[in-house]
């Protein structure tokens, strides 16, 4: 069963966090101001995680539905 966006939003960040890692796939790393951003697939969703360099933990992770190109 795969999980929801509403779902993942409205659990504890540790929770998020465990779900992107078990059910996610990685997608980028990205580099922001003081941010190493990486990005992950979940079910219909992308979360990015928000490490700063003094971390070894996401300070905050962003979801937004994934865009799916339209068929041809």
């Amino acid at each position: 069963m795969s999980i929801t966006q509403e779902y993942f939003c409205g659990l504890p960040i540790h929770e998020q966090l465990q779900v992107v890692l078990t059910q996610g796939t990685f997608r980028a790393t990205r580099y922001e101001d003081t941010y190493a951003i990486t990005q992950y697939q979940v079910s219909e969703f992308s979360a990015d995680l928000y490490y700063s360099s003094a971390s070894t933990m996401p300070e905050q992770i962003q979801v937004q539905k994934a865009w799916i190109p339209p068929a041809k």
